[in-house]
């Protein structure tokens, strides 16, 4: 009996001597993930269909001669030109991806200036997917890095409550506040608002209110924004603990630029509107951006770090948020209350 444990033992070992690295199979994932370069417009169009990436930077930058600040790709993957390679924009640059299996994909990265007068792809919030989790998110697949919402965080207690609402060849999007479950609200967090920003979510355990990322890079200066709308405010505020608390809903919607080039990141320009009103009827809100420190600003809308910037400065990044109630960060709302969006537009 110990000389055949002991063959078998040699035999697993001889097999496992000649199992190669790749037993298991080499990647053959070779996209481009994010692109960005210095001085851009908005977002990057990286659409992984045709290989194409599309990039507008202001006709101030210098094309002919710049380095992505921003490129990643898949893991084990590998990249030429490299990332800190200078490169001349002004005709199309082919980037080629190679797989760690070997099969490659090349991306042709279009490049053009203009004036810094841009609209946020997906505006009019028609594109939504299903994530690989199974719930619904703005946006037309995992790299479209632009909107987003919280129903990464919602569905791990609840309903994702942030989704499309079709309205006949029109999609529009539909925010709704909930009260969650016992075991939510067992740890203070039984109320979910409903939220919309450009930005993306990183789920924080530890601290909630921490997971929404607000920002997408974009150095315009619109003078205004405008939004169409509808809200009903729910019946009766709630506290996380499921508890009623006194009070009256209401939703949030504001644009916010900053200048995130150094630290402190600066308060650039602020359009903030908070309403409590029902508004059964669709209804256009255009609201100015107020550049640098607004006089008497509401609590609120002071900047979280308290350092507001001239009104000067070339903003970096755009804050876009809007939630169907405003006290949603302090898992405080009442349920039920709904804030449609749609056809969101900066205004110059």
């Amino acid at each position: 009996m110990k000389k055949l444990t002991v063959l078998y033992f040699l035999a697993v070992i001889i097999l496992s001597s000649c199992i190669k690295e790749d037993y298991f199979g080499k990647s053959s994932f070779n996209k481009i993930l994010t692109f960005t370069l210095p001085l851009q417009l908005g977002a990057s169009q990286i659409i992984h269909d045709s290989l194409l990436i599309r990039i507008t930077v202001s006709d101030e930058a210098d094309i002919t001669a710049m380095i992505p600040t921003e490129l990643t790709y898949s893991n084990f993957a590998t990249i030429n030109p490299g990332i800190d390679q200078v490169m001349d924009y002004s005709l199309p640059v082919i980037y080629t991806v190679t797989a760690e299996d070997g099969s490659q994909a090349a991306y042709t990265v279009s490049v053009r200036t203009d004036a810094p007068e841009i609209q946020l792809p997906n505006s009019g919030f028609d594109q939504w997917y299903v994530t690989a989790a199974d719930y619904i998110q703005i946006g037309n697949g995992p790299d479209d890095l632009i909107w987003c919402t919280g129903n990464e965080g919602v569905v791990t207690l609840g309903d994702a409550n942030t989704l499309p609402l079709v309205l006949g060849n029109d999609t529009a999007a539909q925010l709704t506040t909930l009260k969650l479950n016992a075991l939510a609200q067992l740890v203070g967090q039984g109320i979910a608002a409903g939220s919309l920003f450009t930005g993306t979510f990183e789920l924080n355990l530890a601290n909630p209110p921490e997971s929404p990322q607000f920002g997408t890079p974009f150095i315009a200066r619109p003078e205004s924004f405008s939004v169409m709308y509808q809200y009903t405010p729910g019946g009766q505020m709630t506290n996380g603990f499921g508890k009623l608390i006194a009070g009256k809903d209401s939703a949030d919607m504001y644009v916010l630029l900053e200048d995130r080039s150094s630290e402190p990141w600066k308060r650039v320009a602020t359009a903030w509107y908070r309403t409590g009103e029902a508004t059964p009827d669709w209804t256009e809100l255009t609201l100015p951006l107020v550049y640098g420190e607004p006089d008497n600003p509401p609590s609120y809308q002071v900047p979280t770090n308290g350092v507001w910037g001239t009104g000067d400065e070339t903003p970096t990044h755009i804050s876009v948020v809007f939630t169907s109630s405003a006290g949603g960060a302090l898992f405080e709302g009442a349920p039920g209350s709904e804030l449609l969006l749609n056809d969101f537009k900066l205004i110059y």
